[in-house]
């Protein structure tokens, strides 16, 4: 028998959708909450990298979380994911996310020049695959004017470059300096952080996820955690969904 899931929506935007059988008892319960990414969104590669590199990190710190908890900002799609046992109430996996998303609307200078050198040395070792950069240009050719075709190691100045290359010749293509042009990677500005969180981090493009919790105490329990969220999209980019 396939299980139905259950929708409910807050009155600030966010959708609520749970998966659950009374009848059916696993150990473990899942939430995640997930941001779809605008296509329209400005450069995608600086951001996500940094986000996920200062996210992550904090995440690191849970206290007496008796789980796990884990970010990804990619082209498309923005996570956070909790696991934890099924006597543990939905509550202190969303207080987490719920903190992680107030983080990624506050981050400083500081925050961002504390995950550069990583992200910096991540985003030149995948420079140098030829699978990986083939991966990140067959996206921006083949999903253009879609999140998916958003890239995540190349600039779109980069991208500009080779697009007609993709995929009539590939081997041209993996011999262009592209890759290995500009390997100096740079923190991006805090208008730019802020542009893009504030573009993906609202309520409108955000789902909470669950299974294993039933669907009244996972509403209840994402309106006490999540209410603080209000509307914050630019001018401009509200029809991009």
């Amino acid at each position: 028998r396939r299980m139905q899931p259950t929708i409910s929506c807050l009155s600030n935007g966010i959708r609520v959708v749970s998966l659950h059988d009374k009848n059916y008892v696993n150990d473990v319960r899942s939430i995640g909450i997930y941001f779809d990414v605008p296509q329209s969104n400005p450069d995608s590669l600086a951001p996500c990298h940094v986000l996920n590199q200062a996210l992550s990190q904090g995440s690191s710190h849970l206290g007496a979380f008796p789980g796990t908890l884990s970010v990804q900002y990619s082209r498309d799609l923005i996570s956070y994911r909790a696991t934890f046992p099924r006597e543990e109430k939905p509550d202190h996996a969303l207080q987490l996310m719920a903190n992680l998303w107030r983080r990624a609307s506050s981050l400083t200078k500081s925050d961002t020049d504390a995950a550069a050198p990583f992200v910096s040395s991540r985003i030149e070792a995948l420079r140098s695959d030829p699978q990986e950069v083939l991966n990140d240009l067959v996206h921006m050719r083949m999903f253009e004017g879609t999140a998916l075709g958003l890239p995540l190691l190349h600039t779109r100045l980069e991208a500009g470059r080779c697009a007609e290359l993709v995929p009539r010749d590939l081997d041209a293509l993996l011999a262009t300096p592209l890759a290995g042009q500009d390997r100096k990677w740079h923190a991006p500005p805090l208008k730019q952080l802020s542009n893009f969180v504030s573009s993906t981090h609202c309520p409108t493009r955000c789902v909470v996820v669950a299974s294993g919790i039933p669907h009244d105490s996972l509403l209840q329990a994402t309106k006490r955690h999540l209410t603080f969220a209000t509307e914050r999209i630019p001018s401009g980019s509200s029809g991009d969904r």
